[in-house]
């Protein structure tokens, strides 16, 4: 595996733009030419770019944005290393010890 693949793998697209000192839009088309990503990636590699300016909101909502499923952001996500905003949980009260 070489350098570039494995910068890839450990810190996803930020860490590859990183290693290659450009930008994460340009590591997308280096990733895709080089294999790290799916050729097919290619068609929607505008709509991928445009994902890095969304990295904030959750799946639905960047989905809604760019007109595809939610399914399909979450696997970008998970392909390009970019994490969703994320639902807090409530915190769990624990019925035995909130009554003594």
């Amino acid at each position: 595996m070489g350098e570039r693949q494995a910068k890839f793998r450990q810190g996803g697209i930020h860490a590859l733009a990183e290693e290659l000192d450009t930008t994460p839009q340009e590591a997308i088309a280096v990733a895709i030419h080089e294999g790290m990503l799916p050729r097919r990636w290619r068609t929607s590699q505008e709509k991928l770019c445009a994902l890095l300016d969304l990295e904030g909101l959750k799946h639905v909502e960047a989905a809604q944005r760019l007109g595809v499923s939610r399914w399909t952001i979450a696997t970008w996500r998970d392909q390009l290393g970019l994490q969703a905003k994320r639902r807090r949980r409530r915190p769990t009260i624990d019925v035995e010890s909130a009554s003594a």
